[in-house]
């Protein structure tokens, strides 16, 4: 994006750009913005008043009966089917390429290992998890100043990982755009 142009998509990658505009090739990347002091900005309120970050933006799974019982993905090949998706508020160009990479992933063998040793962090270890039942997380976690992202994962049976994400974001360019899906691993 260029001051006083619209934003347009690019296949260039991160340091050909940087190198385009004038840098040594290495970009950098900063998620939080820093004031002239080099202390991190606040990030401005984002949400919509009627949104506002809270517990109900993304669905809990059901409480779960027996807190004590613990169910253990049992090793092998693992598969991501989306089971829903729902983009919505986003720019046309931004909702083709998500809805592209949905397609994608539809179907596609699990990167990484799925086995007993599995937990909820290995999905997405920058979030901020919280427990909900004996095999449930929630993972919340606000990137730079205009992303929230949701994630709850359920661990079914042995053989079947439920998830569902959240992702909004807001700003200038982008409106408010928000991307709601629902993802089942299960073993083959």
């Amino acid at each position: 994006m260029e001051d006083g142009k619209e934003p347009r998509w690019t296949d260039a990658s991160p340091e050909e750009v940087d190198r385009e505009y004038g840098g040594n090739g290495i970009p950098e990347r900063e998620l939080f913005p820093r004031n002239q002091d080099d202390s991190v900005a606040e990030p401005p309120a984002i949400f919509p008043k009627d949104r506002e970050p809270g517990p109900d933006l993304i669905e809990l799974f059901p409480e779960e009966g027996d807190q004590s019982s613990s169910i253990k993905p049992r090793a092998g090949t693992w598969l991501g089917y989306i089971i829903s998706q729902n983009i919505s508020g986003c720019p046309p160009e931004v909702s083709e390429t998500l809805e592209t990479q949905f397609a994608a992933l539809d179907g596609a063998p699990v990167a990484g290992t799925i086995d007993a040793s599995f937990t909820h962090m290995r999905i997405a270890p920058q979030l901020t998890w919280t427990k909900t039942g004996a095999n449930s997380w929630k993972g919340d976690h606000t990137v730079a100043i205009y992303t929230r992202i949701q994630w709850t994962v359920q661990i079914k049976t042995p053989d079947l990982i439920v998830t569902r994400q959240q992702i909004n974001i807001s700003g200038t360019i982008l409106g408010s755009c928000e991307v709601l899906s629902e993802v089942n691993y299960e073993r083959q």
